[in-house]
């Protein structure tokens, strides 16, 4: 469809997401090894060096977090340009009596909003989606390795917190609804 010719850029946008998802991933482990070795041996050279690879993986992270956003905003533009000049190009099209049935601030309206939606969804959960499901079993695989116990509370309370989504998106996608309706 439209989205064919940007395979490459979005590609792109998921291998510099993958990225910065593990670097997100990596945080907790010289963190730990702070507070387990170098804090209680009171080994400043140990000390030196886990703060030095932190700072060296936040500005990384920082990095990435750059290259993620311009990614995204440029690909996600890309797309909501093609799709904008395919739609007005298919309103030249249209026959005229087609525009006689219709008022043309209706017809602006309508396809404002409806640009505007699909822009918000290829920006945001449609690529988010694939990352947030990597994190989250990558996560969880990672607080097994660490502590079993505490994986076990984190997997009790995932049902609750999965119970608390569905009633609470519910109520968000009627107020949606009725928001772009109103519009």
């Amino acid at each position: 469809g439209w989205a064919a010719p940007y395979c490459g850029l979005r590609c792109q946008v998921y291998l510099v997401m993958m990225v910065r998802s593990r670097l997100r991933l990596v945080q907790p482990w010289p963190t730990k090894f702070l507070i387990d070795n170098a804090f209680p041996g009171k080994d400043r050279e140990l000390l030196s060096v886990i703060i030095g690879w932190l700072l060296l993986l936040s500005i990384f992270r920082q990095v990435m977090s750059f290259a993620n956003k311009y990614t995204m905003t440029y690909v996600g533009s890309r797309l909501v340009f093609d799709l904008r000049r395919r739609l007005f190009q298919h309103l030249q099209r249209l026959s005229l009596s087609y525009y006689d049935t219709r008022r043309p601030g209706e017809i602006m309206s309508r396809l404002m909003s409806d640009v505007t939606s699909i822009s918000t969804l290829i920006m945001g959960p449609a690529m988010q989606l694939p990352i947030e499901v990597f994190m989250f079993f990558s996560t969880l695989i990672i607080i097994f390795c660490i502590n079993v116990k505490l994986s076990i509370v984190v997997c009790a309370i995932l049902p609750l917190q999965v119970a608390t989504y569905l009633v609470f998106s519910k109520r968000v996608q009627a107020t949606n609804r009725r928001m772009r309706d109103k519009v």
